[in-house]
């Protein structure tokens, strides 16, 4: 049975461990040491094994990445709907572009909160309609005008 690590040798693995340079099995066989008295000393230090800890950083890159995208692919969403509503005629395609634009606005404002459900920001139902019907009369009245533009023009 190997001695007991002293307080001086644990300082110096906490250390290693600390710098994330090497894995718990490498600061093992740095100390001579078993794995599972260097994973006993990380864990009581709070300190995560080296590949967690490269997991955990892809994981955070690739979710900032794929927000990155998201936000970038919804302003183009923002964009061909407005490009659409200058082309819209009949009254069932306003309908369909407001409903449209109702769930992009809803899922924009979702992601720029960090909300992964409307319930995690704190809006009443009567709120979200109000919200909604402002959309629509807007959108409405957007081509109630250009309507009278065309009208004018006949």
């Amino acid at each position: 049975m190997a001695e007991r690590i002293g307080v001086d040798e644990k300082e110096r693995i906490v250390a290693e461990l600390k710098k994330g340079e090497k894995s718990q099995n490498a600061v093992a066989e740095m100390f001579n040491r078993s794995p599972g008295s260097i994973n006993r000393i990380a864990q009581a230090e709070g300190i995560l094994p080296k590949s967690n800890v490269q997991t955990q950083n892809a994981r955070i890159a690739r979710g900032s990445f794929c927000k990155e995208k998201r936000l970038q692919i919804s302003d183009e969403m923002f964009a061909k709907i407005r490009t659409m509503l200058r082309k819209c005629k009949e009254p069932a395609e306003l309908r369909n572009l407001a409903v449209a634009f109702a769930i992009a606005t809803e899922k924009r404002i979702l992601e720029e909160n960090g909300a992964t459900s409307p319930q995690e920001i704190i809006l009443t139902d009567a709120e979200w309609e109000r919200r909604k019907m402002a959309i629509y009369r807007m959108m409405k009245a957007q081509l109630e005008e250009k309507k009278e533009k065309e009208d004018e023009g006949l």
